[in-house]
């Protein structure tokens, strides 16, 4: 796969909270292509969805099954949870990525680090916008499937 490709979001960034449930504030994900977010992000292979241990109740987390080998810590924000959805508010994600990825997606206007990312395990905690449209919900799917990566430590091509 090589290093992730990432065009640029357009528009403006997205206000986000500065506290320490880190939602998105503003421009939010229209309720389908968030529904399909969802649809996708809980079909990816070695995924099992659970509730969140670490974040408000209605958050869905992305866990790696517990019969894929899991990575390093760095790559799980608790447990085998390496990915959450918030509560459909918002349509926005937590997530660990690779170093390089992370640099990507907050350069390019996808995510940006999270509010305790100093704070927690992995210094590449993001912050990944919802999805507006088709096109945004593929790029953010390419960014949760390299966090599923990171978490069970599959070689990406590097």
């Amino acid at each position: 796969m090589g290093v992730l490709k990432l065009p640029m979001r357009r528009g403006p960034r997205p206000r986000t909270s500065i506290g320490i449930l880190h939602p998105q504030l503003d421009q939010p994900g229209p309720p389908e292509i968030i529904a399909q977010l969802r649809d996708m992000c809980f079909s990816l292979p070695g995924v099992e969805q659970r509730a969140s241990r670490i974040c408000v109740p209605g958050t869905r987390a992305l866990c790696l099954q517990d019969d894929i080998q899991r990575g390093a810590d760095v790559a799980f924000l608790t447990g085998r949870e390496f990915a959450h959805l918030h509560p459909p508010l918002d349509g926005s994600l937590h997530a660990t990525l690779p170093s390089d990825v992370f640099a990507g997606a907050v350069e390019r206007g996808w995510a940006e680090p999270h509010v305790l990312s100093r704070d927690l395990e992995s210094p590449s905690v993001a912050m990944i916008y919802a999805p507006r449209n088709s096109e945004e919900l593929m790029v953010v799917i390419k960014l949760v499937e390299e966090s599923r990566q990171f978490a069970a430590w599959t070689s990406r091509g590097d």
